[in-house]
């Protein structure tokens, strides 16, 4: 039951205010423009001249509203059903753009992960590529370093053999010497018991220098041919060597430059790591904002259903027929 401080007629005069001004008349309304009064006390007024309002729809052409006051009405009704769908289709656009929006960042923030994806498998191949290269030079560096270590223990070789002819060599000048002596002792000793067969030692002494001159020249010839063969090995050693250095020194550069480009490529290959995982929070953030815009979507549909039902209880405005 309505309370005894406000009277219906009261809240009619309101509502005709509100019609006035083309403003629908609701509670909160009505009581701005009483100043006073409950809620419940309005709404039950409210509600009767609703009530009355759609009695007086079969009433006589002559008890009607006056002309104006339909056209007005009517008016006001288009207006309200107009903005009502201006309000869903801007809705409607929004969310739709939105969610446009959200699906375009989405397939991008996709398809920057699939080629970021791509690359790092291309740099992972490419890195595993060089450290295949990089063992087989190391392969080769091991190598040459055994071929080098193999000459110069054919050069240390080489060198005893040569000190070995030096000490032949020596050994026979000292056994000349000896012979020399002694031959000069014999000579002496002949010259002094026999004088007679001086011209005939003497022969035999230049026989046997000659042998011994012979086979110092033979020495001599041995050594010198030696020395020859193993100034011959030696720069050939020598030059192998050097070609075995510079192999080594170029292969050290390469070696040095593989690092430093497997250096690279591991820092390369952690900055992709780490636009990759921005990559993966930009998707995950963009799948976060499109599950928002999701929600806000329906929270938008659940809205324009709200004003769909609120225009739908809307009473309609008596039309005279």
């Amino acid at each position: 039951m309505a309370r005894n401080g406000i009277q219906y007629e009261d809240v009619q005069r309101a509502i005709d205010t509100l019609l006035r001004r083309d403003e629908a008349p609701t509670v909160q309304k009505i009581r701005d423009i009483l100043g006073t009064g409950s809620f419940t006390t309005i709404s039950d007024h409210l509600r009767e001249w609703r009530l009355r309002r759609e009695r007086n729809r079969d009433v006589t052409p002559g008890d009607a509203p006056p002309e104006p006051l339909q056209e007005w009405m009517k008016d006001l009704w288009e207006r309200a059903q107009a903005l009502a769908a201006e309000s869903l289709a801007h809705y409607r656009q929004e969310a739709d753009r939105r969610v446009e929006e959200a699906h375009a960042e989405t397939q991008a923030a996709l398809r920057k992960t699939a080629d970021t994806e791509e690359r790092l498998a291309a740099l992972n191949t490419h890195f595993e590529q060089a450290q295949a290269r990089l063992e087989e030079k190391t392969v080769q560096l091991a190598n040459a370093q055994s071929e080098a270590q193999t000459a110069r223990q054919q050069e240390a070789q080489q060198a005893r053999r040569v000190q070995q002819l030096n000490d032949e060599c020596e050994a026979h000048q000292r056994q000349l010497e000896a012979l020399r002596a002694e031959h000069k002792a014999a000579l002496a000793s002949a010259t002094r018991e026999h004088q007679a067969q001086l011209k005939q030692e003497e022969q035999r002494h230049e026989a046997a220098e000659a042998r011994l001159m012979g086979l110092l020249d033979d020495a001599r010839q041995e050594r010198h041919n030696a020395e020859k063969q193993a100034e011959k090995r030696t720069e050939a050693l020598e030059k192998k060597l050097e070609r075995v250095n510079a192999e080594l020194t170029e292969q050290r550069r390469h070696y040095t430059a593989l690092e430093e480009k497997a250096r690279n490529e591991a820092s390369q290959r952690q900055a992709l790591e780490s636009k990759l995982r921005e990559s993966q929070g930009q998707l995950q953030q963009a799948q976060s904002d499109n599950r928002r815009m999701e929600r806000e979507l329906e929270q938008q549909h659940a809205l324009n259903r709200e004003l769909r039902e609120k225009l739908a209880r809307l009473p309609l405005p008596p039309f005279v027929v």
